[in-house]
């Protein structure tokens, strides 16, 4: 990724072309009451934005030089999503089958030591993967590590909490299926390489609540580690907040 970057830079996309990038669920749900509305922005305003910048794999302001992959069409920066506010600095990108056998790209099988430092409630993953997988299969893991060196393991699992970041609009489903899971970003980006250049290929983001089970412990970190399954998990965002930050749309 960091070497496609820097090896094939190109201009600022231009989006003239292209359906309006969607936030898939609102900040604030109309339905909710104006209590609900100042909770929610409260719990908002009390959200911590892990630093993921010492970890990423490339980072964003690399994005719009990116040909070979459609970096440069996607949200970056200051962004929120379901209420939940997130800091788009880059992309961690794991291990995965399908990564190796199709695009030879081999990343690492494990990124450590994402310093957390504090009591945590829930942790916020701004996420997708590189290539599908049957539903339920093991993408990766995310461990936390606590301060008095127990740890507590989560599985993040394809379909249920994570869907690879290329998608078809004829989906009738596009998002996760998980309670926890939810669908915030759906846009749309031109083929630059392939089989169809210049046609337009649909993207997509999802957002998981990982519940800390031990909140009453210090986080001295977290890890992420490949499952080593075909699909191969991409983090872009983390951050710390309330079990009740994430809000979804009502259905209509």
């Amino acid at each position: 990724f960091t070497s496609e970057l820097d090896s094939q830079p190109s201009g600022e996309p231009d989006m003239t072309d292209l359906p309006t990038p969607t936030s898939e669920v609102s900040v604030a749900d109309e339905s909710l009451t104006a209590d609900a509305d100042a909770a929610a922005e409260s719990e908002r305003a009390a959200a911590v934005l892990v630093d993921l910048k010492p970890y990423y794999s490339g980072l964003a302001k690399d994005f719009h030089k990116a040909t070979r992959f459609p970096w440069k069409w996607v949200p970056r920066d200051s962004q929120t999503f379901a209420n939940v506010p997130l800091d788009i600095g880059g992309m961690i990108c794991l291990w995965g089958e399908r990564n190796v056998t199709v695009n030879r790209q081999v990343f690492p099988e494990k990124v450590e030591g994402i310093a957390i430092h504090r009591e945590i409630e829930t942790l916020y993953v701004y996420h997708c993967t590189f290539f599908e997988s049957p539903q339920g299969t093991p993408v990766y893991e995310l461990i936390f590590q606590y301060e008095d060196g127990t740890s507590a393991s989560d599985t993040i699992r394809y379909l249920d909490d994570v869907r690879d970041w290329y998608y078809d609009a004829s989906e009738e489903q596009l998002g996760p299926t998980g309670k926890r899971s939810a669908l915030v970003w759906h846009g749309a980006s031109i083929v630059e390489n392939g089989a169809a250049p210049g046609g337009i290929q649909s993207l997509r983001f999802c957002l998981t609540a990982i519940e800390n089970p031990h909140p009453d412990r210090k986080v001295k970190c977290v890890d992420l580690v490949s499952s080593k399954n075909q699909s191969a998990g991409c983090i872009l965002a983390m951050t710390l907040g309330k079990s009740t930050l994430m809000r979804r749309a009502q259905p209509e």
